[in-house]
C-alpha cells in the first residue's frame, strides 16, 4: 500500500512523465498500456510500463538510449505524435542520477508486429533523509502532475534546479524544445548558471538584457531562428563579444558555412556528443579567459588576424580614448563613460567585465594609472602634479592606488 524510500520527487515526475508519452505515442488506438509499482528485492524499487504498441525491432533495441536515436518505430508512431530522440536518453540520464537501471524489452520478432514494449525502472531503496510530512506527496497529486504534464510536449514544463553559485559562467539557452532543454540541463547544470529562453527573439532580447557569458542556441526555432540570433548579436557592441554555439540537425557544409558566417564560434551538428559540447563550451570560456588577459594589462594591443578580436580591439581602443580624453577630470566616471559610447549603464558594465574582468570604475582608474607611470618616467613633473594630471586631488589615494597597481610606490618607480 505504501514505500517510504529517499526520491528525487522532480526527477521521478519527469521519468514517469517521459515513459508514459512515450507508450501513449506508440500505442494505437484501442491499445493498452500498464504502469506497475513493485518492490523487487528488499532493497529494490522497480516500476514497469508496458503498452500493446508498435513495439521496436531486436536490431534497434540497442540503440533506443542514444541521443537524438529515432528507428524506423518513430516513424510508425501516431500522427504528429513523432518524437524527437531524446526522450529515453534524459530518462537514462536521469535514472542514473538517482543511481538506478533502466531495461527495456520489446517482443516484435516474436510474433506479431503489435507485440509492443515493456520498460523497467530500478531504483535503490534508501532512507537517510529526514522525513517533512508536509512534503510528502498524495498519489492523486501525482497523477494530475502526470496528467497535466503527458498533454503535449509543448506543454511540459521546465523546471531547471539551476546552481546558486556566481562563480559559475552564465549560459543562456535557447532551445524551442522541452525534452532537448531538459537533457542540455543534466549535462551543464553543474558547471554553469543557467537561463532559457525559447525562440531565437527570445534570446536576444535576453542577451541585451542579461548579457550571459555564452550562449548555446538550436537554429531551427520559431519567430527567429539561431542564424538571426547570431548575427544580431555579433553586429552589437553590446553583445559582439559573447561566444555563440550554434546547435543544429542541418549538417550539411552550406550551413555549416552559414553559421559561421554568421559569427557562430562553434557549430555542433545533432546528434551532438556530450564530450564534445563540453569541451567547445570550456574552450570557449578559455578564449575569453585569454581576451581578459589581452585588455586587462593596459598595454598596447598586438595586431591580430582574427575578426572577433579585431573587433573587441577596436571597442577596447575606444574606451581606453575616451577615458584618456578625461584623463584630468576627477569626476569622470563609467556613466559619462558609457554615455560617450552610446551604450547603457548596465551593457556598458557587463560589456567591460567581460572584457577585462574589472568593473569600469577600476578599469577607468588602471588607465589614469598607466597614464600616470608614463608621466613619471617621461617628465620632469613632480609626483603630485602627475598625479592632478591624472585625476587623482589626494596625493596619498593617488600613491596606495599606484602601488597596489605596479607594486611598488610612485617614488620608487621613479627611483
Amino acid at each position: 500500500e505504501k514505500l517510504i524510500m529517499d526520491y528525487d520527487p522532480e526527477k521521478f515526475l519527469r521519468i514517469v512523465s517521459n515513459l508514459l508519452s512515450n507508450a501513449i505515442k506508440f500505442t494505437p488506438q484501442g491499445g493498452k498500456i500498464d504502469i506497475r509499482a513493485s518492490l523487487d528485492t528488499t532493497f529494490t524499487f522497480s516500476l514497469e510500463v508496458k503498452d500493446t504498441g508498435i513495439g521496436i525491432s531486436k536490431e534497434q533495441l540497442p540503440y533506443v538510449f542514444d541521443r537524438f536515436y529515432q528507428g524506423t518505430h518513430n516513424q510508425k508512431a501516431k500522427e504528429g505524435a513523432g518524437g524527437t530522440g531524446i526522450g529515453l536518453a534524459l530518462t537514462k540520464e536521469l535514472i542514473k542520477l538517482m543511481n538506478g537501471q533502466i531495461i527495456v524489452e520489446s517482443s516484435q520478432e516474436h510474433s506479431s508486429p503489435e507485440s509492443g514494449t515493456t520498460i523497467t525502472i530500478y531504483l535503490p531503496i534508501k532512507r537517510k533523509a529526514k522525513m517533512v510530512k508536509d512534503e510528502v506527496l498524495l498519489s492523486d497529486q501525482i497523477v494530475n502532475s502526470i496528467q497535466s504534464q503527458i498533454a503535449t510536449s509543448e506543454d511540459l514544463q521546465i523546471n531547471p534546479i539551476v546552481n546558486g553559485n556566481r562563480t559559475l559562467p552564465n549560459l543562456l539557452i535557447v532551445e524551442d524544445n522541452p525534452d532537448i532543454v531538459q537533457y542540455l540541463i543534466t549535462c551543464l547544470q553543474d558547471q554553469y548558471q543557467l537561463s532559457f529562453a525559447k525562440n531565437g527573439q527570445e534570446g536576444i532580447d535576453q542577451a541585451f538584457e542579461k548579457t550571459p557569458d555564452i550562449i548555446l542556441s538550436d537554429v531551427m526555432m520559431p519567430v527567429k531562428d539561431g542564424f538571426e540570433l547570431c548575427q544580431r548579436l555579433k553586429l552589437d557592441q553590446r553583445t559582439s563579444h559573447i561566444p555563440i554555439v550554434l546547435l543544429t540537425a542541418k549538417a550539411d557544409i552550406e550551413s555549416r558555412i552559414e553559421g559561421l558566417e554568421k559569427g557562430a564560434d562553434v557549430y555542433l551538428a545533432k546528434p551532438f556528443n556530450k564530450k564534445e559540447l563540453m569541451v567547445s563550451l570550456e574552450k570557449l570560456i578559455e578564449i575569453r579567459r585569454r581576451l581578459q588577459e589581452r585588455y586587462s594589462s593596459q598595454e598596447a594591443l598586438q595586431p591580430s588576424n582574427n575578426p572577433t578580436i579585431q573587433i573587441e580591439d577596436a571597442f577596447i581602443q575606444k574606451v581606453r580614448e575616451a577615458v584618456e580624453q578625461n584623463i584630468d577630470n576627477e569626476n569622470f566616471g563609467p556613466n559619462d563613460l558609457a554615455k560617450m559610447l552610446g551604450m547603457g549603464r548596465s551593457s556598458f558594465f557587463a560589456k567591460i567585465k567581460a572584457l577585462t574582468n574589472h568593473s569600469p570604475a577600476i578599469f577607468i582608474r588602471s588607465v589614469r594609472l598607466h597614464h600616470s607611470k608614463s608621466l613619471l618616467k617621461n617628465t620632469d613633473l613632480n609626483i603630485s602634479q602627475v598625479a592632478y594630471e591624472v585625476g587623482f586631488v589626494n596625493l596619498s589615494y593617488f600613491s596606495k592606488c599606484f602601488s597596489e597597481e605596479f607594486g611598488m610606490t610612485p617614488k620608487q618607480f621613479r627611483g
